[in-house]
């Protein structure tokens, strides 16, 4: 395995570090949100989940009834 590098293991380091919050860049995504009022300190927000918008939609739902539903085994 090659090793990664100085600038490997700090682009590592960085993309392991969470966002941190960022009410400038929120603006531009939520011009009518007054970012000013919050009663949590903006310090402690964190970056947790995909972006606006990032979760795909399912475009072709197809239902199955129960009967004819193939379920893979659980184990207990």
């Amino acid at each position: 395995m090659r090793p990664l590098g100085l600038t490997g293991l700090a682009c590592l380091l960085i993309a392991a570090e969470p966002l941190a919050a960022d009410p400038a860049r929120w603006r531009g995504e939520w011009p009518q949100t007054d970012f000013d009022r919050h009663s949590v300190d903006l310090a402690e927000i964190v970056s947790g989940g995909p972006p606006k918008d990032g979760i795909p939609s399912i475009d072709d739902l197809q239902f199955v009834p129960v009967a004819e539903a193939e379920l893979p085994a659980t184990s207990r």
